[in-house]
């Protein structure tokens, strides 16, 4: 078996690191990442259906379905494992998520995806 990603390994702590830039260059702090980060977040595709996530560089973008509010989503897998980042930048959080079986995470991603703000409109409430 081939390593997923070029062989890149993180920690929890790495992806936390990683989420604060994101939400700080969106928020318009700078730092060494922040250009690279904001342009990152850019559409480059939007949806062509309410509700349908829009297409980053790397990034999916999806919207509060009562507030509009953006939260930015990837996840990937390979050989029994899987992750997913969501983070919203407007309201201060990200939720990363890690499984040792492709089939939890993604069953719980695609129950996301086909409502893609139900789970997480909590969460954006709770932080306001």
């Amino acid at each position: 078996a081939l390593a997923g990603c070029g062989a890149l390994k993180s920690t929890a702590r790495d992806m936390a690191k990683y989420a604060t830039a994101v939400i700080d260059a969106e928020n318009g702090t700078d730092g060494p990442l922040a250009d690279a980060i904001r342009l990152s977040t850019q559409v480059q595709i939007k949806a062509s259906k309410p509700f349908e996530p829009d297409m980053c560089l790397g990034w999916l973008r999806l919207r509060d379905k009562e507030t509009g509010v953006p939260i930015f989503h990837h996840d990937g897998g390979t050989g029994g494992s899987s992750s997913a980042l969501f983070i919203c930048p407007q309201q201060h959080f990200a939720v990363f998520a890690l499984a040792n079986t492709q089939t939890t995470l993604w069953t719980s991603v695609r129950q996301i995806m086909a409502d893609p703000m139900g789970m997480l409109s909590g969460l954006i409430e709770n932080a306001a």
